[in-house]
């Protein structure tokens, strides 16, 4: 036995809707169709998961207490496939990143260098921008990500500490 992902998510839309014809027309499907896939659902299962009157649609028991499972699965099915999409979306494609100078020429080239390795058909493109810059390339989606130090504003930008950086004093002895 295995219901389909298209059964399933029948199953939830007509639980959620008042009767099949409104949930026939939520899924773009003709009634009789939706009709036939909750019934071979319900054979597939051993019984009928929705009482059905002229006028309503109401879950029986066994359908109430599938529902909440039914929507988990739907999701979860939805997530992976997402998460997918988005692997292979990461192998092509650019990412451009700003940086400050002292940024860029020190600890950025080894990241990048890794990031390469990892996804070599994505083309990266690098802003070397003082601080403001950097922040403001990110601010307007002229850069997908930045390098600066934490700013005193953060105007609708998250921004994660990577590490502390020690400043010395250099004088004459």
């Amino acid at each position: 036995m295995s219901v389909s992902y298209r059964n399933m998510q029948a199953f939830v839309c007509v639980a959620e809707s008042a009767t099949f014809a409104e949930a026939a027309e939520k899924l773009f499907l003709t009634q009789p169709a939706l009709s036939s896939a909750i019934k071979k659902m319900e054979e597939q299962l051993g019984g009928q998961l929705f009482s059905r009157t002229t006028r309503r649609v109401q879950l029986t028991p066994e359908g109430e207490t599938l529902l909440p499972q039914a929507k988990r699965l739907l999701h979860d099915w939805d997530d992976a496939i997402d998460g997918v999409q988005h692997l292979f979306a990461m192998s092509q494609g650019r990412l451009v990143v700003a940086a400050m100078p002292s940024f860029a020429e020190s600890k950025l080239p080894p990241i990048l260098m890794r990031f390469h390795q990892a996804y070599p058909n994505i083309r990266l493109r690098i802003l070397d921008v003082i601080m403001e810059e950097t922040i403001e390339a990110v601010r307007s989606g002229r850069a997908d990500l930045g390098f600066c130090f934490e700013p005193e504003v953060m105007d609708n930008l998250e921004f994660v500490p990577l590490f502390t950086d020690s400043f010395m004093a250099v004088m004459q002895a």
